[in-house]
């Protein structure tokens, strides 16, 4: 029960103090009797204002208990109280359930909003949709003002996740060691194993055939390891077809210390002339070699092209046959030649396998990390090898 006085009373003379009842009950029963209770306050008990307060007999009706709670409405005598009968309605429309917040976001029965992420929303909402301020949209969603202003870390996370994508697309061969080198090298704060989950999760990993693996036999002939740049260089041939069957031929240089790619030279048949050629422009543009590497196929042990590295004074050193792996660093480069660039392509002619492979070759030095060099690129780690030589001497 909930009992409103006009005016306070200091300002409306003893006979003319009027009541005013608003009696709100669910049920709304009809209490009857207890008018004249002593106990609540202006029904003849000791009050401030009991003794000059009219009889019933004088309003004309029965008094009801008086709430414990008095509202003064602050207004004059003679306007009345507004807005019971629209609360009492909302009241009902609501299913008997009292509707919070601004009176224009209507109640609804869905279901609660619970995670933070959907309360945020939901404030949002009724700041933008209602006008009204943050204290009061968080006041009814019932979070914190300092909650609400804190961006969630989804959306950084969501734009690591795009970027690794985009860089699995970009470069569909590499591995998850090469994708996290990349963003690392682009300044982004992830681990590896972050990388690895994401790459697992959404299928991003390089599908490989399962071959059977065979045993190696034992080198009978010890090979050194290259120690600075220009060194040791190894060279090889790689077959490949065009679009219309006829054989492509690679010859394929790489410095085993900087693991750069020096030369990819195609054609339809590649000689012993064509590959004395080939490492004459090298020499001139790199310096010669201590010593280079190769098996043992004909254009490659042909006396014409040893005698020629005779006379420049580079050394050869020959794996023994049928051990490929003695010629470990140059078979490397051979397999993700292969993999990266001639198993993805169908070259109409030599010309265009040419371009191809000399684009190929100038990322595979610049943008490429590699394993081996700490996830730096060829080109990168050989200049840095340069400057060091250069501040020793």
């Amino acid at each position: 029960m909930l009992l409103v006085l006009t005016s306070p009373p200091e300002m409306i003379p003893d006979e003319m103090l009027e009541f005013t009842i608003i009696w709100r009950r669910e049920n709304e029963e009809e209490i009857h009797g207890g008018a004249d209770n002593q106990d609540n306050e202006g029904g003849g008990g000791n009050g401030e204002y009991s003794g000059d307060l009219p009889s019933a007999q004088h309003i004309g009706a029965d008094i009801l208990p008086v709430a414990k709670q008095v509202r003064w409405t602050g207004s004059i005598r003679s306007k009345k109280i507004e807005g019971v009968g629209k609360r009492e309605l909302r009241f009902k429309e609501a299913g008997g359930r009292i509707i919070a917040g601004q009176p224009d976001a209507e109640g609804c029965c869905r279901k609660k909003v619970v995670s933070l992420a959907e309360r945020r929303r939901v404030a949002n909402y009724l700041q933008a949709a209602y006008g009204v301020s943050e204290r009061r949209t968080c006041k009814v969603v019932s979070i914190n003002r300092g909650t609400k202003r804190r961006q969630s870390g989804n959306d950084k996370k969501a734009a690591l996740i795009q970027r690794i994508h985009e860089l699995s697309y970009e470069h569909d061969r590499y591995g998850y060691r090469k994708i996290y080198d990349l963003m690392k090298a682009d300044g982004w704060a992830v681990s590896r194993e972050t990388v690895r989950i994401i790459r697992k999760r959404d299928g991003l990993q390089v599908a490989q055939k399962q071959r059977k693996r065979r045993p190696l036999a034992q080198s009978t002939k010890k090979c050194y390891m290259s120690e600075y740049p220009n060194h040791v260089w190894s060279y090889d041939l790689v077959h490949d077809t065009t679009a219309d069957g006829r054989t492509l031929k690679c010859l394929t240089i790489i410095d085993e210390y900087t693991r750069e790619g020096l030369e990819i030279y195609s054609a339809r048949s590649i000689t012993s002339g064509d590959i004395i050629r080939v490492l004459e422009g090298l020499f001139m543009r790199h310096g010669s070699p201590a010593c280079l590497r190769s098996d043992n196929g004909p254009e490659l042990v042909a006396k014409k092209l040893r005698q020629w590295l005779k006379d420049k004074g580079v050394g050869t050193h020959y794996i023994d046959p049928g051990s490929p792996w003695q010629n470990a660093y140059n078979e490397s480069f051979n397999g993700i030649f292969r993999d990266g660039c001639l198993d993805r392509w169908i070259f109409a002619s030599v010309r265009e396998a040419k371009a191809v492979i000399a684009q190929w070759l100038d990322e595979y030095n610049t943008v490429r990390p590699h394993g081996s060099l700490r996830g730096k690129t060829p080109a990168v780690y050989a200049e840095q090898e340069r400057l060091n030589r250069e501040v020793a001497a």
